[in-house]
């Protein structure tokens, strides 16, 4: 049986290793990206409910108002 060179085997070591350096950078990269869209996501949620809720608020006050304005009149 072959054994291999010590040239050989620093060789297969240092690729082995830059092989799992760049599998754990994309899964960290891919990791980031997905919290990234997730915020995005989460985010662009929270502000269509807030303007809703604005819109609600300001639609609620408006006709309360409406009401007291009318009933000062009488």
């Amino acid at each position: 049986m072959k054994t291999l060179g010590p040239t050989m085997e620093k060789y297969l070591v240092r690729v082995i290793f830059r092989i799992i350096l760049v599998l754990y950078i994309i899964y960290i990269a891919i990791k980031l990206i997905a919290v990234i869209l997730v915020e995005n996501i989460s985010g662009a949620s929270a502000l269509r409910e807030e303007s809703l809720e604005k819109l609600r608020q300001n639609l609620t006050g408006n006709i309360t108002m409406d009401h007291v304005q009318n009933s000062k009149k009488i």
